[in-house]
């Protein structure tokens, strides 16, 4: 069995020997000095005889294969190692793998070399937000420093540093299918830590192959009191780090807008509707697949489709190579029966997932997301804007081209006026709750402010329902309102 590996010691390969672990065995020669075991292995029936047993281990990193040759026993006993006389040089800081990232619109590109300005939305390197090329690297594996330690005080950092899971923005023949296109196949998937756009500036220690940050190695010497590093006289080597995995993925994005509604990648009502519905989708597949909702992962795909930036959801398989799933919920039936499964639709309708959503206990406490629908461990940096009602919004649209994107859906009310009342609660004395054409609203002494669906368009062409609104407005009062989306209403009122 071909075991992956990122770091290796004779230890460690003892103990996998020991373990039963199965290493394929090779009876060519070593051209490395033979090891001596100094204890009578129980494979062996001659006492006092040493055992040599050749052994070659494939190791996979970087999708690059490396054979390594060692002298092993199988035996249950401790073993004694002559120590050896070579070094094994592994690059423990990865070969450089260059790729642009784009801090405007969340796109990546993933071509040898990467463009200059992104691709998708123009942007520079001079711009803020800004695009720029950084060096990713995959370590070959991590360690603590060896002489430096304290005592364990029982807090974890729960910090999520690195990104979500991204693809490269090239073009898919998408096959369409009701709303929808998808596309599903092997592509790679990257997960970033950019240290904030920030990354991370890597010294070499005089020993070995360990690269540190300056800025990691002063902190843990200021908490232990660790001696100082010798450091390697080469140049510092300044690198994103990331996981870049081969892997089955589907992609899904909407074919068609209704008029003035857009979720676009770029602000963060269009990322909070898009990855709503990709967690929801991941949750709608493992309860009809029946797997853990960890063995799929999602993410954010952005490409430029005719001059628009784009966004679409995409579902990637956890295990590299893939494990099957994301081919399987591609196929436009299979998706079409899962966003069916997710409104309670379908033949015959299945309201094992819709029904818990819209029933009173959940949708009547739950404003933006809770464990109960969207939230889990896996996405706690997405709970902050995760909301399972822009979720079934994309869902419907996703089936049916002419579905009202407004606040008449059933699950939007009477939410909508609720949080409208609440806002309007913590006003200054004189404000109070009003609808204009249907639509809630603020309206104070000098001022009325319409409280908007999260994906209407602010800007031509606007949703008729929110034109209706304004002239409402205009006609009432001879004053133009302003407008506030409910996602700001809830989660930054003032």
């Amino acid at each position: 069995m071909r075991r992956t590996m990122s770091a290796l010691s004779f230890a460690a390969l003892a103990q996998l020997s020991g373990d039963g672990g199965q290493l394929s065995v090779s009876r060519q020669r070593s051209p490395w000095k033979e090891k001596q075991i100094r204890r009578q292995p129980r494979c062996c029936s001659t006492p006092g005889k040493s055992v040599r047993l050749p052994a070659v281990v494939s190791i996979e990193r970087h999708q690059v294969r490396r054979r390594l040759q060692i002298w092993m026993v199988w035996t249950q006993e401790p073993l004694e190692w002559e120590r050896p006389s070579w070094r094994i040089h592994w690059p423990s800081i990865g070969v450089a793998v260059p790729i642009g990232l784009c801090q405007n619109c969340q796109a990546v590109d993933s071509t040898n070399p990467p463009a200059a300005t992104c691709s998708v939305c123009g942007a520079t390197p001079q711009q803020n937000p800004a695009y720029k090329v950084v060096n990713l690297s995959q370590p070959t594996g991590f360690r603590t420093l060896w002489n430096a330690s304290r005592d364990f005080d029982g807090v974890f950092e729960w910090v999520p540093r690195a990104s979500r899971p991204k693809t490269g923005a090239i073009q898919r023949p998408v096959i369409n299918q009701r709303n929808f296109g998808v596309w599903s196949g092997q592509d790679t998937v990257y997960v970033i830590n950019d240290n904030n756009g920030a990354c991370f500036d890597f010294v070499k220690l005089a020993r070995g192959e360990t690269w540190v940050t300056q800025a990691a190695v002063d902190q843990v010497r200021a908490m232990t009191g660790a001696p100082a590093q010798n450091y390697a006289p080469v140049p510092a080597d300044t690198r994103a780090l990331a996981s870049i995995k081969q892997t089955d993925i589907f992609i899904v994005g909407i074919t068609r807008w209704p008029q003035g509604v857009y979720a676009d990648p770029r602000n963060v009502y269009g990322r909070a509707a898009l990855y709503s519905f990709g967690f929801m989708l991941r949750r709608a597949a493992a309860v009809r697949l029946d797997v853990d909702e960890r063995e799929l992962r999602v993410g954010l795909r952005v490409l430029n489709n005719s001059g628009t930036v784009t966004g679409q959801i995409f579902l990637s398989d956890s295990l590299e190579n893939g494990a099957g799933y994301s081919s399987v919920l591609g196929r436009p039936r299979e998706l079409e029966a899962l966003l069916e499964f997710i409104l309670g639709g379908g033949a015959p309708p299945d309201p094992r997932f819709n029904a818990p959503m819209l029933a009173v206990a959940h949708a009547g406490q739950c404003q933006s997301s809770c464990p109960d629908c969207l939230r889990d461990f896996s996405n706690l940096a997405f709970h902050n804007i995760l909301d399972w009602r822009l979720a079934l919004d994309l869902a419907r649209l996703a089936l049916d081209a002419n579905a009202a994107i407004d606040f008449t859906a059933s699950y939007w009310q009477p939410a909508a006026d609720d949080i409208t009342r609440a806002y309007c609660l913590g006003q200054p004395q004189g404000w109070t709750f009003q609808h204009q054409a249907g639509l809630p609203s603020a309206v104070g002494p000098r001022h009325v402010e319409l409280v908007t669906h999260p994906l209407w368009l602010s800007d031509a062409p606007l949703h008729p329902g929110l034109d209706a609104a304004i002239q409402h407005v205009q006609a009432a009062t001879g004053a133009s309102p302003t407008s506030k989306p409910v996602f700001d209403v809830l989660r930054r009122p003032y």
